[in-house]
């Protein structure tokens, strides 16, 4: 169960996909019938997956990487947009959520991305910043809903930063250029 694994979503064997999915069920209860038929958040669907397996093949701990261009500003950035991180109930507490998320960020540069953008609940937001990555604020975030009208990013959904090939964001508001994952 210690082995931290990633797998090109091109390459998703289904019964991967599947146990990936009933964690998802498990850690979002809310979202269960959601993930019981696919992964990607809004239809973004993962480029990576980070996953951690115990010894009968049960996904233990999940993070999925969304490749996207967005706008920041005039400026367009390629980045990782970190998506359904999720940690079994009875393996909480142990290190895993920094262990994938840092494994990750790990790809993402191996990946030459510009940089990582996640969108957590105000709870998480130190589980986060332990693993570098930062609130962003002060600063509009604008998607695309499923009705193909620009919005804002839902209410208690907070922006965090990872830096990898850029150091800083650009300044302006932030175009996801598409619905958030």
């Amino acid at each position: 169960m210690t082995n931290i694994l990633v797998i090109d979503e091109s390459r998703m064997p289904l019964d991967l996909d599947l146990a990936i999915r009933e964690t998802l069920a498990i850690c979002f209860q809310k979202d269960a019938d959601y993930f019981s038929k696919q992964r990607g958040w809004h239809g973004s669907m993962p480029f990576y997956t980070v996953y951690m397996q115990d010894d009968d093949g049960k996904v233990v701990a999940h993070a999925s990487v969304v490749d996207r261009t967005i706008r920041v500003g005039m400026t367009p950035l390629r980045i990782a947009g970190v998506q359904n991180v999720a940690v079994l109930p009875q393996c909480r507490g142990t290190g895993m959520s920094e262990r994938i998320m840092n494994e990750a960020v790990a790809e993402a540069f191996r990946r030459v991305f510009d940089g990582g953008l996640l969108f957590c609940f105000a709870k998480l937001v130190k589980v986060y910043e332990a693993c570098g990555w930062s609130i962003v604020e002060n600063r509009r975030v604008i998607r695309i809903d499923e009705n193909g009208n620009e919005v804002a990013l839902p209410e208690g959904s907070l922006p965090m930063w990872h830096a990898l090939l850029r150091v800083d964001l650009p300044d302006g508001d932030i175009h996801l250029q598409g619905n958030d994952w």
